[in-house]
């Protein structure tokens, strides 16, 4: 795949991988459904899973324990492969034999909640850990393929009230503190946070903004002549997004780092 159908793919992946963990609790089991269907029949994304998990002998009744009375539980192995085919095997047994996410959610340990949260925190706790695996994969991919194709040189002047990106050649070299690898390292930490949207408590509206802003800067470092000015002013709400979520937090978490180390590299390229 060239680095556009790469990119595409990576966007549809995280689009139909956000509507399998973040459902209505009526609408979980269609789109756990959809999701199982959409990595099977994408090749790449197929092979990414499969050559992961060929050859791998383990029973994912080890890992979700769903036979006896009582609760059921997840016990993921130390091995993380066996966990990822663990995770590929419930996924194709509840799809194959028909199995309701709403009921089978219930059945596992959980915490006190409506349907929907309890159906989410099901999904996020059996599949994220997969999800989370080919995102990687496909993060790395387009980083290989950067690699190739390096957009062109981009000078930064901090000479005036937003200072200016002009870009000229093919090749990329940045004449602050931000090099091609930062890019690239920009570019991943959007793909991983872009499908964890849906999970903040924001309004739609304010979902949809901070959506934009993230696409708006990944569309910026991929254009040959960069809009500076649209950079930073992404930049500044994700910013305040990350200062206002802080404050609230009660321990810092994986999920809020990330979005901090995206505040400081995006600092960073526009002398923030």
């Amino acid at each position: 795949m060239n680095l556009t159908e790469l990119r595409l793919l990576s966007l549809d992946f995280r689009r139909v991988s956000s509507n399998m963990l973040m459902p209505d609790a009526d609408t979980a089991t269609v789109q756990l459904r959809r999701f199982k269907s959409y990595i099977d029949s994408s090749p790449a994304i197929a092979t990414i899973i499969q050559e992961r998990i060929q050859g791998v002998e383990y029973d994912f009744k080890q890992c979700f324990l769903i036979e006896g009375s009582g609760w059921h539980y997840i016990e993921p192995p130390v091995d993380e492969v066996s966990h990822l085919k663990a995770q590929y095997d419930f996924m194709t047994f509840l799809c194959t034999e028909n199995i309701d996410v709403k009921g089978i959610a219930h059945s596992f340990l959980h915490n006190k909640g409506n349907w929907t949260d309890i159906v989410r925190q099901f999904l996020d706790k059996s599949f994220k850990p997969l999800v989370d695996f080919v995102v990687d994969a496909l993060s790395k991919r387009i980083m290989l393929l950067e690699g190739d194709k390096v957009m062109g040189n981009i000078y930064q002047n901090i000479g005036n009230n937003y200072g200016n990106v002009n870009a000229a050649g093919r090749d990329v070299t940045y004449s602050g503190n931000i090099s091609d690898n930062d890019i690239s390292e920009i570019k991943a930490l959007i793909e991983k946070l872009l499908p964890t949207i849906q999970g903040i408590d924001l309004t739609e509206e304010e979902k949809e903004s901070l959506t934009d802003d993230l696409e708006t800067i990944s569309e910026q470092l991929d254009s040959p002549k960069p809009k500076f000015p649209r950079l930073k002013k992404a930049m500044e709400n994700i910013k305040g997004f990350v200062d206002d979520t802080s404050k609230g937090a009660v321990v810092a978490t994986a999920w809020l780092t990330d979005w901090q180390e995206l505040v400081t590299k995006l600092g960073e390229l526009t002398g923030k």
